[in-house]
């Protein structure tokens, strides 16, 4: 899956790990760099494994949580193109 990002504070906190440790914790801050290369490995939101709870809102939004440790991505999800099962993901926010 193809991964962009909201706002650079966003992409900061996934990409960076010392923003990540400072404020996600060191362990929440690992959980969060695991669950994005499991996104990135996806082709789409069926294929991730199941420690990751998937609701999909209104329309094309999306909440994954990680459900060990409560962290939960916000983001928007479109199809490359209309034949296509690969998906791109643009991250909104991550929370505890």
């Amino acid at each position: 899956m193809h991964i962009t990002y909201s706002s650079i504070p966003v992409r900061e906190l996934c990409e960076c790990g010392s923003t990540s440790i400072r404020k996600l914790g060191a362990t929440n801050a690992t959980l969060l760099q695991q669950a994005l290369a499991d996104l990135q490995a996806a082709e789409n939101l069926a294929e991730l494994p199941p420690l990751y709870d998937v609701a999909v809102m209104e329309g094309t939004s999306v909440v994954i949580e990680l459900s060990e440790a409560g962290i939960r991505i916000l983001a928007t999800m479109r199809t490359f193109e209309p034949a296509s099962t690969i998906q791109a993901m643009r991250i909104e926010k991550v929370d505890l």
